[in-house]
This record gives structure tokens, sequence and C-alpha cells, in this order.
């Protein structure tokens, strides 16, 4: 419930701004980090581009995603900070919240509009 209503604000923040190519990124990348913190990491992967998918297949990414939890807990919140457009790639961030540390989650899309990185700091 709480997702459904972050996103609702996010979209009407972002539909003033006009930008509906980055608003569909948003939402592809919202529906991704949805997918990884409802432990559903299959339907998470299915964004990926096959390289990606090679090099971090749904169950690496459920190792990751839960040894981050192990080492700082649940997974809180996010919310979008910043699109960065560098070359082809479209880089989002978004601010992230465990219960015992704040991180940047990125995902970075290419010019098909698959996920070719995410990462963590």
């Amino acid at each position: 419930m709480k997702k459904a209503i972050m996103t609702v604000v996010m979209l009407t923040l972002m539909t003033g701004c006009g930008d509906e190519e980055e608003i569909k990124l948003i939402e592809s990348a919202q529906g991704f980090i949805n997918h990884v913190v409802d432990g559903e990491y299959e339907a998470a992967v299915e964004k990926f581009d096959e390289r990606t998918k090679e090099s971090l297949p749904a169950e690496q990414l459920e190792i990751v995603w839960n040894e981050l939890e192990d080492t700082y807990g649940s997974f809180v919140q996010y919310e979008y900070e910043e699109t960065i457009q560098e070359q082809e790639l479209e880089i989002l961030r978004f601010a992230g919240t465990f219960e015992q540390v704040e991180t940047m989650l990125t995902v970075t899309f290419n010019e098909e509009e698959e996920i070719v990185g995410f990462l963590i700091q």
C-alpha cells in the first residue's frame, strides 16, 4: 500500500514535467525495484538485457538482496531523485532506506529500455 501511494504521488508530480519518456522509465525502474523488494527476483530480471541476465541471474540477485537485508535490516522505502543521461544510457537514481542505513539505488537503462545495471551504494 505504501509503495502504491508513493507511486501515485510520484506520477502526479512528474506529470507536470511533461516528459512522458522519463515517466515511463521511472515507472519501469519502480516496477523493477518493487519486484526485488517483494522477493520476485525472476520477474525483476525479466527487465534485464541478456548480458545483465547472465551476470546477475535471479538467484544471484536474491543472494545479494538477502545479504543487504541481513546486514542493514529490512528495506523500508525509496524515492525517485533524478535521471542522468550519459551517452545512450538513462541512469535513474533513487534514495533508498534500509532500517539501519540510507542508500542510493541506481537503475540504468539502455536505448531499448532494458536494464543494463543495478547498483546499490
